[in-house]
């Protein structure tokens, strides 16, 4: 320690005065002077080094202090990773600044490594459904039915020809890409559910018909308010489509209860095979989008399996088409991303079964990534997602991207069209 050091010199000094015993003793006079001289050297002896002492001990409580304010390297390297990076969630620069001035190194510590922590938390997979804003049961305590807009539309309609015909122009108009024309549609739906609520159709295609105008939470109330009334036969069709809003809001145990009680009370022959293998269909993708892979394919395969030996009265050559489209489910199911490397650029095309006949695509990879996909297409109602659902593909390079409501079919016959020209391109 100094302290040491300053007490060793000082003695080393006193030491090499030139004091000789034999003059003291012969030379009386100066007696006193020595005792009083050696008195004082020896008092100045011990204040130094008590002084000294205590200078060191200040100067070791300096050097303490110093390093509980100054962060370790590796903490300080830590901020300056952190402030730097432009890929994450993480506090401005200057805000890891202050944090790094500000003592103890304990709490500093701490706020430096939480944004790494929520950073790590993040996956990389696609998100569920659901990933911010309200749950759904907070956007169903705050809807308003009818909705202020609703007030606010016209038709022209004759309202007063029967449901049948007036069905007819709802589709049409849901058929017309613009919202003007889609909330017609809803408003036409309205006047009818409320004027003859009990007309043969009207209280189990008002819901489904909100769902083809966007409006999915007033469609899931109003498939629930449905389906809260026991129904002979069992409304099949309604449990898949409010279990299809339901995992696109990210509910999936609820989509799940009501594809259970689907399955559960099927119909009986000729249509049996028919809706069980339209279940799976939809178990398949209840589970893909749940992130349960393993029970999709299951699902998938059971569908696939089903399809071709189900003996419905009508729609029979359609059976093989179905079980085709399952399978290809199948198959992009093993295919979770793109891989951009392995794709060679050029212009592929394919066909997939859409709702009104084939879907054609056109698929250009340029520089090992989708560049551009063109469709052609009948599909009558098809929700613009002939537009929306290629764009989200070639925004995220992914197949994994959410349908559009209201046009699964569409979007499926896109998605599985798109994998096959990908499958060309070397995917």
């Amino acid at each position: 320690m100094p302290a040491l050091g300053d007490f060793s010199l000082t003695t080393s000094l006193l030491l090499k005065t030139k004091f000789r015993p034999g003059d003291l003793a012969s030379k009386n006079r100066r007696g006193k002077l020595f005792t009083s001289a050696y008195m004082r050297r020896l008092a100045l002896l011990i204040c130094g080094g008590v002084l000294l002492c205590l200078a060191g001990c200040g100067q070791s409580d300096e050097a303490e202090e110093s390093i509980v304010a100054t962060p370790p390297a590796a903490e300080l390297e830590m901020i300056r990773i952190d402030s730097g990076r432009g890929d994450e969630t993480s506090p401005s620069e200057n805000t890891a600044l202050t944090q790094r001035d500000t003592p103890p190194v304990r709490e500093k510590s701490g706020s430096i490594n939480e944004p790494r922590i929520q950073t790590a938390s993040v996956p990389n997979t696609p998100s569920s459904p659901r990933t911010s804003g309200r749950s759904l049961d907070e956007k169903l305590a705050n809807l308003q039915v009818p909705p202020p807009w609703l007030a606010s539309v016209s038709t022209n309609y004759n309202t007063s020809k029967p449901w049948k015909e007036a069905r007819l122009e709802v589709r049409r108009l849901l058929g017309v890409e613009t919202l003007r024309a889609k909330r017609e549609a809803i408003k036409l739906s309205w006047i009818y559910f409320n004027k003859t609520p009990q007309e043969k159709g009207v209280a189990g295609e008002f819901p489904h018909y909100l769902q083809m105008g966007n409006e999915n939470v007033w469609a899931i109330q109003a498939y629930e308010d449905y389906l809260s009334t026991k129904r002979n036969p069992t409304p099949i069709h309604s449990h898949m489509m409010v279990a299809s809003l339901l995992h696109q809001q990210g509910e999936f145990d609820k989509a799940k209860a009501h594809l259970d009680f689907a399955m559960n009370n099927l119909p009986g022959k000729p249509w049996r095979e028919m809706r069980q293998a339209t279940l799976y269909d939809h178990f398949g993708d209840l589970y893909a989008a749940w992130g349960k892979y393993d029970e999709a394919r299951q699902s998938y395969s059971a569908s696939a399996r089903i399809f071709p030996i189900a003996k419905p009265p009508y729609g029979r050559h359609e059976l093989k088409k179905r079980s085709l489209k399952v399978q290809s489910k199948l198959e992009l199911l093993a295919t979770r991303a793109l891989s951009n490397a392995s794709l060679r650029d050029g212009t592929y095309r394919e066909s997939a079964i859409g709702y009104s006949g084939d879907v054609h695509l056109t698929v250009k990879i340029s520089g090992g990534r989708i560049a551009d996909i063109a469709i052609k297409h009948k599909e009558k109602i098809e929700q613009n997602a002939t537009k929306i659902l290629p764009q989200r593909i070639i925004d995220k390079q992914s197949l994994q991207v959410d349908a559009v409501s209201g046009a699964t079919v569409t979007c499926d016959a896109i998605r599985t069209g798109v994998y096959r020209a990908l499958k060309k391109a070397g995917l």
